[in-house]
């Protein structure tokens, strides 16, 4: 970089703003002026509603506001239900293992029994439309 300017630089150099016309000045002091009535319209205004929401607060007669000593009732507590043994239950499996690995082991033969005494189906009561696979 030179220290010589170049002659765009120069001509540059040489301009100078114009003075505004006394038109732009108008208008531009008349846009300003609007925006502070506004702003002064809206300050007006944020007064105001904080003025009658203070108010509000003040003549309030504060008994809804307070907040009961007494503690609601508590909730009924469910009843206690033995479950049925004749299920099976996470539980009931989790009590046997808990006492011995034969109470287990029973509790699973049970379960199993069970199962395959209601699922049990006779050749006559076999739908014929069921097949597997064949053809």
């Amino acid at each position: 970089m030179s220290n010589t300017p170049d002659p765009l630089e120069r001509e540059l150099a040489s301009l100078k703003p114009r003075e505004p016309s006394p038109k732009l000045r108008r208008r531009v002091d008349a846009g300003l002026n609007d925006s502070r009535l506004g702003i002064l319209i809206f300050a007006v205004m944020a007064g105001v509603f904080t003025g009658i929401v203070l108010l509000a607060f003040l003549l309030m007669d504060g008994s809804t506001m307070r907040t009961s000593s007494r503690r609601a009732p508590a909730a009924p507590t469910p009843p206690v239900t033995v479950p049925d043994e004749s299920l099976p239950t996470l539980q009931a499996y989790r009590r046997a293992i808990s006492r011995s690995p034969e109470d287990f082991e029973a509790l699973l033969d049970k379960h199993a029994a069970a199962s395959t005494e209601s699922m049990t189906l006779t050749a006559k009561s076999r739908p014929e439309s069921v097949s597997f696979g064949e053809h």
